[in-house]
């Protein structure tokens, strides 16, 4: 995947300024570029009314750059999914690789964040984060049906729990040479 943070400047300016930003801007994915939380902002002041927000976002392993990104998600009236593909700095690699440490509770929302932003974007019905949308650091997902939240955070030995560890064992058949395939 290509996370271009040196074009996010121009696509922030053509979103936001007079003259070339959209008027009526109802969905908006620019999940190819990695923007920041200042320039998120911009976006949000701007598109009050977007439905649906699928966009990169430069994290940091802290409850308050978590903090941070909830406040400008606030400002979404309209809004009924997001997605945040976070573009982890070199702190959240290294803290994400020491199991021990929280680093995906802190910069991703927690079941009271998504009630506490619900408050403000009442039509919020799906959130998902994740890091470069791999599911191999884990990953948040929440999802609204009814009046309560449903999901959060899923670690990765979760995700291989719920399919038996079946690509592990792929992995490890490849590594032994067990795959006919694979020798091929």
């Amino acid at each position: 995947m290509a996370f271009n943070k040196s074009l996010a400047p121009h696509i922030v300016d053509a979103l936001t300024k007079e003259g070339s930003a959209p008027r009526t801007l109802r969905a908006l994915n620019i999940t190819m570029y990695t923007i920041n939380q200042a320039q998120l902002k911009q976006i949000v002041e701007k598109h009050k009314m977007l439905m649906v927000l699928n966009v990169t976002v430069e994290v940091e392993p802290t409850e308050e750059s978590k903090r941070q990104l909830l406040e400008v998600l606030e400002g979404l009236e309209e809004v009924e999914q997001i997605e945040i593909v976070g573009n982890p700095s070199l702190k959240f690699y290294e803290e994400v690789s020491n199991p021990q440490r929280q680093t995906l509770q802190n910069a991703f929302p927690n079941e009271d964040d998504m009630k506490a932003l619900s408050k403000k974007c009442t039509k919020l019905e799906v959130f998902k984060a994740s890091i470069l949308r791999t599911k191999s650091m884990g990953y948040v997902e929440f999802k609204k049906p009814a009046l309560a939240w449903q999901g959060g955070l899923t670690m990765p030995e979760e995700s291989e729990e719920k399919d038996g560890g079946a690509a592990n064992k792929n992995l490890e058949s490849v590594k032994n040479g067990d795959d006919k395939k694979a020798k091929e």
